[in-house]
């Protein structure tokens, strides 16, 4: 829209001035309520004491590699008492560790993944923190019935640095995110990452680089039309990309995961209907692509996937056997894999490690492929698809977006 509203933050000179997700908040609310527009960001560091919540219809725009949104060290305590899951608050030994306003994660030893729970610190009475999300799970201080080991729930200042949920036709571009591992510590991928989204519809990502965050670059659950294109991450612990539960029609180009501790892109189940094109996955921990369960209808073409410790893709076992079904692997470079000393015996470029149907690989240097049972390779064709095949992004069928549930009861969603 020619009329829409443009908004400058920055450090001086700017409409909204200051230096912490605290500016960069306001101007992207204001554009929001404004009934969408353009928040530029100046040059400078900025730091992140929360994530900074995506709104709708507003593009979040950067001056590139000089616009760093950075994450101060976390801090941490342990849980005081029984909290219930849909409760609003929590009880820690250590209060004065936390400021209103801080995002923080809640975990234990006996949650993890998408039990655990990412808020923002609302007020403090005494030593409960009320917090602007549900509790996912139940958080115990005491061992259970079954077992003797004590439940050591923590709270953890740890958070995406960008997020979204239930937003759509948002945009973040031009912009540096870093995450400062070396004082943070981890969070998991399905409820963090340097950008996490959740339900989230026709978003896009481009020229942003993730890098130094402990725990996955960019993130999304249960998302439908998102594009990356010219990102980048690297030096992530986790995984540097990784789309999950039931992304549907996923486009990532011209895009870099690189020297990451796990992989450089990461599916996670059921995501269908992604194109992966001249994109770069090399020099990263375990494997450059991974694929499971569910995870179908892919297009990996023209990408460079090379020195990854133990694979180049990985198709993971799957008793279902319907790890990347409708697969083509065309016309990339996939060599030099298997770095790492005590790599396994099947280390290659491409392994598969259940029956898989629909996978085609044709016209990549290098690409040597292996299975766990040479049964496997029989149901792989090393040859171009017919002219029936309409695998990728760019034909995405109404049913391949009914299991995410009707758009308008999951938009807004804030208790996820």
């Amino acid at each position: 829209m020619s009329n829409e509203i443009i908004i400058t933050v920055g450090h001086e000179n700017a409409e909204i001035t200051g230096n912490t997700n605290t500016a960069i908040q306001s101007a992207v609310d204001k554009a929001a309520a404004s009934g969408g527009g353009i928040v530029k960001i100046l040059p400078g560091k900025y730091i992140m004491n929360d994530s900074l919540h995506l709104r709708s219809n507003v593009t979040v725009e950067g001056d590139g590699e000089s616009t760093i949104l950075w994450k101060p060290a976390s801090v941490k305590s342990k849980v005081a008492l029984h909290a219930g899951y849909g409760h609003y608050d929590i009880s820690v030994e250590e209060p004065e560790k936390f400021d209103v306003g801080m995002g923080i994660l809640i975990t234990g030893n006996h949650s993890g993944g998408f039990a655990d729970t990412v808020g923002t610190v609302l007020a403090k009475r005494g030593n409960v923190l009320l917090i602007n999300r549900m509790l996912n799970n139940d958080y115990a201080v005491y061992a259970d019935n079954d077992s003797n080991k004590a439940r050591d729930s923590v709270v953890i200042s740890v958070y995406p640095i960008i997020s979204g949920y239930g937003v759509e036709n948002a945009c973040v571009k031009n912009l540096t995110i870093d995450g400062n591992a070396e004082e943070n510590d981890a969070i998991n991928g399905c409820r963090g990452g340097g950008i996490f989204i959740a339900q989230g519809r026709y978003l896009k990502f481009l020229n942003v680089k993730v890098k130094k965050y402990n725990g996955d670059g960019i993130s999304f659950q249960q998302c439908v039309n998102t594009l990356i294109d010219g990102c980048i991450a690297e030096d992530i612990t986790g995984v540097g990309i990784h789309p999950g539960s039931g992304s549907v029609g996923v486009v990532i180009r011209n895009t870099k995961g690189i020297r990451n501790g796990h992989s450089g892109l990461g599916f996670c189940f059921r995501v269908t209907r992604t194109l992966l094109e001249n994109c770069i996955f090399s020099d990263n921990g375990c494997w450059g692509i991974g694929i499971a369960g569910r995870d179908t209808d892919i297009e990996i073409r023209n990408c460079e996937i090379e020195r990854n410790g133990y694979y180049g893709i990985h198709f993971y076992k799957d008793i279902q056997s319907q790890t990347g079904n409708n697969t083509l692997i065309a016309d990339n470079i996939i060599r030099g894999n298997g770095t790492r000393e005590n790599k396994p015996e099947n280390t290659s470029d491409i392994f598969i490690d259940c029956k898989t149907t629909g996978v085609y690989v044709y016209n990549n240097h290098g690409a040597k492929i292996k299975a766990a049972d040479e049964n496997y390779l029989e149901y792989v064709t090393f040859g171009a698809p017919g002219d029936d095949y309409a695998f990728s992004s760019s034909y995405i069928d109404q049913q391949d977006i009914e299991h995410l549930g009707p758009w308008e009861k999951i938009k807004g969603y804030e208790s996820y």
